[in-house]
């Protein structure tokens, strides 16, 4: 038996770069290492059938909701080779720096592949009254779909809030796997940002490596919109209409902010969050005339 150590939890988990598919078999994992922390709630939402979820963090913002259905150690792209971006993967830093983390991940795939579709909705729904300014659900800050019937479960739970509270679900997805049923994404109830190419007239986001190239992205500010850091207040990645291509600097080393310092001016930068204000409150004006979303 390996020792009971957070360097071992997660070499577990990565189980030598080979997709964990057994719920089963991440349970076990769970709770044998769940000694390394001594206030982890991740058995608790086992034991309880609980779906895990949060409310934002401070890129995302509190008008959001978490919720993740792979863990980021287990991630189904990056383990297929469909991500690029796996050698500098900011949503991976906090399940391998902390403990915590790293267990709710586990937990967090577990039971959205375990529970109901009504016992996730349950569970969210509980978080939603209480918050009372919930206006987006944004599926998996870390890892991702690993088949279409894992979306479509998703997709279920997105159509109960936004015909229920009228709130915006958003997600993005490095799954090539699921170019197939590309057509079925986009008409689904959920806002879904490729990070892979899937063609004209898809919702499309890509990484920035180089800061230097950022000028190029800002001359054609019809055909790409770059991220200024703070989804709070924006609907690039949330609007379905919206096909400008959103370029996100590498923030794995740096912040988003400082990442976007090394390649904009000062005037450049203020003119992006003017133009993010007026378009999220575009968005917010045509969410108030929508009834039904295609």
């Amino acid at each position: 038996m390996n020792e009971i150590t957070f360097d071992n939890l997660k070499e577990a988990i990565h189980n030598g770069n080979s997709f964990i598919d057994n719920v089963d078999e991440l349970e076990a994992i769970l709770r044998q290492y769940i000694a390394i922390s001594d206030n982890s709630k991740a058995v608790e939402y086992l034991d309880k059938a609980i779906m895990p979820h949060k409310i934002g963090n401070l890129k995302i913002g509190d008008d959001t909701i978490i919720l993740n259905v792979n863990h980021a150690l287990n991630c189904f792209s990056s383990k297929n080779g469909y991500c690029e971006n796996c050698n500098c993967c900011y949503a991976k830093k906090s399940s391998s720096n902390y403990k915590n983390s790293c267990l709710y991940g586990l937990a967090s795939e577990i039971n959205f592949n375990r529970l109901s579709i009504q016992q996730i909705i349950k569970a969210i729904e509980k978080t939603i009254k209480e918050a009372k300014n919930i206006k987006f659900i944004r599926f998996n800050e870390a890892g991702d779909f690993k088949s279409f019937n894992q979306f479509l479960k998703a997709n279920e739970v997105a159509k109960y809030f936004f015909e229920a509270y009228d709130i915006v679900t958003y997600t993005y997805t490095h799954n090539k796997e699921l170019l197939k049923h590309k057509e079925a994404i986009k008409s689904s109830y959920i806002v879904m940002n490729w990070s892979i190419k899937a063609g004209e007239g898809f919702k499309s986001a890509i990484t920035c490596n180089n800061p230097s190239d950022l000028p190029k992205y800002l001359s054609e500010p019809n055909k790409y919109i770059i991220c200024k850091g703070k989804c709070h207040n924006c609907s690039y990645c949330k609007d379905k209409d919206d096909l400008r291509t959103v370029v996100f600097v590498n923030h794995f080393k740096k912040s988003i902010e400082a990442g976007l310092r090394l390649g904009l001016t000062e005037t450049d930068l203020k003119r992006l969050e003017a133009q993010k204000y007026i378009d999220y409150g575009k968005f917010l004006m045509k969410l108030t005339n929508q009834t039904t979303l295609i």
